[in-house]
């Protein structure tokens, strides 16, 4: 299902019933039991789940928020995980690994903590989930407590256990009294731990591209795989068999650290990606579009920014905040005011504030007067609140622009109109403020096109 949407699906086609004799009187409690079973996993993807009926059938309507990802489900007549569910971008992108990417790789999905799914999203570079996984297995490093271990070795002096039988049969008799077998704890870290950390490290290097990147996130990862690398770099290196993996999760002196860095080792010795359509096991994630949807716009700025000069500052790196002073300051309500992006070039103040909404494509459709009342409002805010941004420029030409994501079918249809933004002017004292509505697509292969079209929208060089 695609996001902030409504899914209505029948008990029996989920669970894959078709024409088994199942009593309609259990269906309905079939049903709320899946609910419930899922309610925490839905939950982690902003959905919620109720009941309901179509048709003479039970169903299940989820409604979807403003997340994407995917999770398993647990069925309730087998008690595995044997669904699951994906949520997709309600504006259509070519997956999620070209349109990362694309974006810089400036945010990142997070890895929940749920069973993998039976697929895999494409093109997704293996390096992607080396934020969790060097965390966890960081994490895994600073708990690991040594521990006594049962050693053999021959000795000067007895020590532990001594082997009488070996000590008569092989040292005595060659005379070498001083020569005595023993066994006996010895205290030191899980070397079979170290090593396959080792080997776990080295392949995340590897996935990492070993050098310098034009990523500051991979270069970030790189250090501190590097880091963490020398502090196991006096263990050999070695891939852990399934049953030293199994033994790892069973202990019954585990941690749920050590839990969590042992699966982590495990995606990368299996090469794990991402939950999506692949026919490969991926991992359950989740990522807020909203947040994807300005680190999007971000990048297209940044490369028009690129081109025409100029400095672009991004709220993600609190680089946009502007305080709200109180009088007195205990008082008052919103204490700072945050844009999203800022460009600042010579005399021209470019404000922009991304919005994953749907108020592009429903302005290309309809009238204004045509949209509920619901949608107006919303949109009523937006434009208050980007206008208000206004006054954070220094310059005497501001402009203010709110960023909405659009279809590829509607891009192409406005790009060759040259319409891809209706703009208005405000008149204020000292100041000459623009106002633009603009519609960006959410497709790798349409960078450049948006890039040349924001340029011209923008004006620049005016």
């Amino acid at each position: 299902m695609s996001d902030c949407s409504v899914r209505d699906s029948s008990v029996e086609r989920l669970l894959g019933l078709g024409r088994r004799q199942m009593s309609p009187s259990s269906l309905p409690e079939i049903a709320a039991h899946m609910v419930e079973l899922n309610h925490s996993r839905l939950s982690d993807l902003g959905v919620s789940a109720a009941l309901g009926w179509a048709e003479r059938s039970v169903t299940i309507r989820f409604t979807s928020s403003g997340v994407v990802g995917a999770v398993p489900l647990r069925s309730p007549l087998t008690g595995q995980d044997d669904l699951g569910l994906l949520v997709e971008p309600r504006f259509t992108w070519s997956g999620i690994g070209p349109a990362m990417a694309m974006s810089g790789w400036r945010v990142i999905p997070a890895i929940l903590r749920h069973a993998p799914l039976p697929y895999s999203a494409r093109d997704v570079p293996p390096w992607l989930l080396a934020s969790t996984v060097l965390g966890r297995v960081s994490a895994m490093l600073q708990a690991l407590d040594r521990r006594f271990d049962m050693r053999s070795d021959v000795l000067n002096t007895p020590h532990g256990q001594v082997r009488w039988a070996a000590y008569a049969g092989r040292h005595l008799a060659r005379g070498r009294p001083d020569r005595i077998p023993c066994r006996f704890p010895y205290l030191d870290d899980d070397q079979g731990l170290l090593a396959a950390i080792h080997y776990v490290l080295r392949r995340q290097l590897v996935s990492l591209g070993g050098s310098a990147s034009d990523s500051a996130v991979i270069n970030e990862l790189h250090g501190l795989c590097q880091s963490l690398l020398s502090r196991v770099a006096h263990i050999p290196p070695r891939c852990p068999t399934p049953m030293q993996l199994d033994q790892w999760l069973r202990s019954p002196l585990k941690t749920q650290v050590i839990t969590d860095g042992v699966e982590a080792m495990d995606w990368t010795i299996h090469e794990r990606g991402l939950a999506g359509q692949s026919d490969l096991r991926g991992l359950p994630w989740s990522m807020p579009m909203e947040v994807f949807w300005e680190s999007w716009v971000e990048m297209l700025l940044c490369r028009l920014a690129s081109r025409a000069g100029g400095t672009v500052q991004v709220a993600r790196r609190h680089e946009t905040t502007v305080p709200v002073s109180w009088d007195p300051p205990y008082t008052g309500s919103l204490r700072s005011l945050a844009p999203d992006l800022i460009w600042r070039r010579r005399s021209h103040t470019v404000i922009v504030d991304a919005k994953y909404k749907r108020h592009w494509s429903d302005l290309t459709r309809s009238r204004w007067s045509d949209m509920t009342e619901t949608v107006r409002e919303h949109h009523r805010a937006d434009i208050h609140q980007v206008l208000a941004y206004a006054h954070i420029g220094e310059s005497e030409d501001v402009t203010v622009a709110l960023a909405y994501p659009c279809r590829r079918s509607e891009w192409m249809s406005l790009a060759t109109r040259a319409s891809v933004g209706h703009t208005a002017l405000l008149s204020l004292p000292h100041r000459r403020v623009r106002l633009i509505l603009a519609g960006l697509p959410l497709e790798p292969d349409l960078v450049e096109s948006a890039v040349e079209q924001m340029h011209g929208l923008l004006s620049i060089g005016s």
